[in-house]
């Protein structure tokens, strides 16, 4: 009782942002989670041994971490000063707070968890916003999808995917493309965070510019959709389709732009929708003969829409 006192009179020395502050509050939830001495800080339940003042993300997002061991047997390790998961057969880098939510999201929460009636080699995934490629590897190593291709525009965020893929040998199975797709063809240079790559898009931080502490530009190319999704459809005449869509708001105007072959041949569809609600991907879905659930349809900022094609 008397360290839970002293711990929180410490939060009121500490700035709400810094190692030690997120430290107490680590101590003040999880009384028996970690030992330490001046130079480590070792988390027992993650059995990880972390330098002090380093992977401030650990302590910040430690309930996720917690709950990916508890729940999958994931395995934490740090090898040459980065920190590794390794879940479901999968080995991924882990630099963020916000990517360890993600990896709860999928491993968890079963955000992408469908099930297919069909083979699953009839099927080719397009995962429009692949962020650090963690679902396009799930998409191949739990699900079982033969072939993905993937579209990435930020340059910093490709690379860290790329390195997953290449850390699980999937090369031969992911097409990661460093663009994204849109309305219009487009070169853009947007304000660009490492804290938050999963939220960046054409407008940068401009939706997040409260939280972030660090920035840099960058520039993105975007390509108009209709043509690089045309050219895949074209190049698989035999297969189905599943979309994995999550791409911050860009997708009001990229849903135009999938051509009709390739909805008449999609069966499933995984939207994340942002900042403008989700009538309109509704009604876009209703449309093409698409039955649905729509998540938080209320909400201001984001929700999660997936549809199935009415036979």
């Amino acid at each position: 009782m008397l360290n839970k006192i002293v711990n929180k009179i410490k939060l009121r020395y500490y700035d709400r942002d810094s190692w030690n502050y997120f430290l107490i509050l680590l101590k003040l939830k999880y009384k028996e989670h970690s030992a330490e001495n001046k130079s480590f800080l070792f988390l027992k339940v993650l059995n990880l041994k972390i330098p002090r003042n380093r992977f401030i993300f650990l302590l910040k997002a430690y309930d996720h971490a917690l709950k990916l061991v508890e729940c999958t047997d994931a395995v934490f390790t740090i090898e040459e000063n980065r920190v590794y998961i390794s879940v479901a057969e999968l080995k991924f880098e882990v630099q963020t707070e916000e990517e360890l939510f993600i990896l709860k999201e999928i491993f968890i929460d079963g955000v992408y968890n469908f099930h297919l009636v069909e083979a699953i080699d009839n099927y080719i995934l397009i995962d429009i916003g692949m962020n650090v490629s963690y679902a396009s590897c799930y998409f191949v190593k739990v699900k079982k999808i033969p072939h993905i291709i993937s579209f990435e525009p930020f340059i910093p965020t490709y690379t860290q995917a790329k390195m997953n893929i290449h850390l699980n040998n999937l090369e031969n199975r992911i097409d990661a493309r460093n663009y994204g797709l849109g309305k219009s063809d487009n070169v853009l240079s947007v304000e660009y965070t490492p804290e938050f790559k999963g939220q960046m898009n054409m407008h940068g931080t401009e939706y997040i510019r409260s939280r972030i502490r660090e920035s840099s530009r960058e520039d993105i190319t975007i390509k108009k959709a209709f043509e690089p999704l045309s050219i895949i459809e074209e190049a698989y005449p035999s297969k189905r389709f599943i979309l994995k869509i999550d791409c911050e708001g860009a997708e009001y105007d990229l849903i135009e732009e999938i051509p009709h072959e390739m909805l008449r041949r999609c069966d499933v569809i995984m939207m994340e929708w942002h900042e403008q609600g989700s009538l309109l991907i509704e009604s876009w879905l209703k449309r093409h003969r698409f039955i649905l659930m729509s998540f938080e349809p209320l909400s201001k900022r984001a929700g999660m829409i997936y549809a199935i094609k009415s036979k």
